[in-house]
C-alpha cells in the first residue's frame, strides 16, 4: 500500500517513481517549481511524501525557512538532513529548483540549488529526535520528540494491531526490561534471583523470536523482495506447495487477502521462529543470509544462543523455579545456573547477535 503527495504528478506516474524508490538505498532528482519556498512568511508545508511499503519520505518546509529531508525505515530508524533557505538569497525569480534526495542505510543527504544554477546547499542526516511508524493503512504516526522518549508505542483499531515499534526497537525494549530486572533487589534472596534469572531468559527468547519474524517482513517491506517460493517450499504443507506449483492460490495466500496482510507477513505466522533452526533457515531461504557467515558472530556464539534457547524451553516445561538450567547434560557438561550473572552473560550474547544480523540486514540489496 502507497501513500502518495507529489504536486503536478500524474498518479500512474507517481506510482511508478514510489515503486522504483522503495529500496534500501538510492538517489532521486527533480526540478520542482515552488514561487513561495524562500518567502519568509512563517508557514511551514510539505513539499512531497512518499509511503511505500514500511519507507517514509518527506520534503518538508520549516516556517524558520528550513527544508529537511525525512528518509524512515523500520531497520534504519528516522533521520533528517536540514538545510536553511535563507542561504539561497534571492537568486531564484521563477521558483524553480533542483532537488536531490540521497538515502541508504548509512547516509540521508538533501541537495538544493537555484534550477540551471551551479551553487547547491547540502544538508547532511541525522538521527530524528521522533520515529515515523507506517500503519496497516498506509498513514504514518509519528512517536516521541524532543526531550520526550517513548517505549513500546502500539495503536490498534478494533481489536487489530496497527502500527506497532520496528523489530530491532523491540528487541531494545526487550534488552531494557531485562537489565531492569537483573538489577531489581528483595528480601527474597536466592528464590528471587532464579526466578528473575528464568524470567529473564523467557523474553530474551522470546525476543529472538520477535525480532527475527519481525526483520523478516520488514526486509521485503524494505526493497529487499523475499524469495517467497523458496520459503514457501520449506515451510508450507504439501497441499499448499501443489497448488503454488500449478499456479493456484494458496490457503496462506487466501488467508493474507482476508486479513489484509502481505503475504511475506502471512508466510511468517507460519513459522515458528523461537525455533532457531526455522529462523536460520528462513533468512537463508528468503534472503540469502546465513547465520555463520555474520561478520561478528563466532561459531561459538552461535552454539550458546541455541543452548540458551534449549534453557528457556526446559524452563517453560518442567518448572521456574529451576536452579540447574543443563541438568540433564551435567556431566559431563559445567553446571550452568539460573543467577543474574548467567542471565547478564546471555543478555549480551543475544543482543550481539541480534545486532550483528541486523546490521547485515542492513547490507543486503535487491537482485538487479
Amino acid at each position: 500500500m502507497s501513500r502518495l503527495h507529489i504536486p503536478g504528478v500524474p498518479e500512474a506516474k507517481a506510482e511508478a517513481i514510489a515503486e522504483a524508490m522503495q529500496r534500501p538505498e538510492g538517489t532521486i532528482t527533480f526540478i520542482g517549481t515552488y514561487p513561495d519556498l524562500l518567502v519568509d512568511d512563517g508557514r511551514s508545508g510539505l513539499l512531497l511524501e512518499i509511503v511505500i511499503g514500511r519507507i517514509v519520505f518527506r520534503l518538508v518546509r520549516d516556517g524558520d525557512l528550513t527544508l529537511r529531508f525525512v528518509h524512515a525505515t523500520p531497520g534504519k530508524g528516522t533521520h533528517e538532513a536540514a538545510l536553511s533557505l535563507a542561504e539561497l538569497g534571492e537568486q531564484e525569480e521563477h521558483g524553480r529548483f533542483f532537488f536531490a534526495l540521497v538515502w541508504s542505510p548509512t547516509t540521508t543527504r538533501l541537495h538544493l540549488g537555484a534550477a540551471g544554477g551551479e551553487h547547491l546547499l547540502q544538508g547532511s542526516g541525522v538521527p530524528a529526535s521522533y520515529a515515523l511508524q507506517v500503519a496497516s493503512d498506509g498513514s504514518v504516526v509519528e512517536v516521541g520528540g524532543p526531550g520526550v522518549e517513548v517505549m513500546g508505542a502500539r495503536m490498534y483499531r478494533a481489536g487489530t494491531e496497527t502500527s506497532s515499534p520496528s523489530a530491532i526497537d523491540t528487541w531494545s525494549d526487550t534488552r531494557s526490561a531485562a537489565d531492569t530486572l537483573l538489577d531489581g533487589e528483595s528480601t527474597a534472596g536466592y528464590l528471587l534471583e532464579v526466578v528473575a534469572a528464568n524470567a529473564v531468559l523467557g523474553m530474551l527468547v522470546t525476543g529472538f523470536e520477535t525480532y527475527t519474524s519481525g526483520r523478516f517482513v520488514e526486509l521485503d517491506d524494505e526493497g529487499v523482495p523475499l524469495d517467497f517460493g523458496s520459503v514457501a517450499a520449506a515451510f508450507l504443507s504439501a497441499e499448499e506447495r501443489s497448488r503454488m506449483k500449478a499456479g493456484n492460490r494458496t490457503a496462506l495466500e487466501e488467508d493474507a487477502i482476508r486479513r489484509r496482510i502481505s503475504r511475506s507477513a502471512a508466510l511468517a505466522d507460519r513459522i515458528n521462529f523461537q525455533n532457531y533452526a526455522n529462523a536460520k533457515k528462513a533468512f537463508n531461504r528468503g534472503y540469502g543470509l546465513r547465520f555463520g557467515d555474520l561478520t561478528n558472530t563466532t561459531s561459538q556464539r552461535l552454539e550458546r544462543v541455541q543452548r540458551l534457547i534449549k534453557y528457556r524451553h526446559r524452563v517453560a516445561h518442567v518448572s521456574p523455579l529451576l536452579g540447574l538450567l543443563n541438568g540433564p547434560e551435567c556431566p559431563p557438561e559445567e553446571p550452568f545456573f539460573a543467577n543474574r550473572d548467567t542471565m547478564r552473560e546471555a543478555t549480551r550474547e543475544f543482543d550481539l547477535f541480534i545486532r550483528d544480523l541486523h546490521d547485515s540486514t542492513l547490507g543486503l540489496r535487491p537482485a538487479q
